[in-house]
């Protein structure tokens, strides 16, 4: 199995908009480029005062999936930097069960 997770950091000014587009566009937008199973988990373990933590996870085909869909398809990821600026940060990670 393998897992795509992306971790975000959202300034709380823009948390609300931004979990709503997380939650209704880009969702929706990855299952329909073939990830399957999303989890949208807040992170408890980083405390900040002026931001919040998420995690979105999908699980994906394989690393070859997942290459292709960065190289062809990571739009519906940037389109939150667009909108929100540095209010909102992002990093990936992909995870393969043992």
């Amino acid at each position: 199995m393998t897992l795509y997770n992306t971790t975000f950091t959202i300034h709380n000014s823009v948390l609300d908009k931004c979990l709503f587009i997380i939650q209704s566009e880009i969702i929706e937008k990855m299952l329909e480029d073939g990830f399957t199973q999303p989890f949208l988990m807040k992170v408890v373990s980083i405390q900040d005062p002026e931001y919040s933590n998420y995690a979105l996870q999908f699980q994906a085909p394989d690393m070859e999936f997942i290459n292709n869909w960065k190289n062809n398809n990571m739009g519906c990821m940037k389109i939150l930097q667009t909108i929100f600026k540095e209010k909102v940060l992002y990093f990936d990670t992909i995870l393969e069960s043992i």
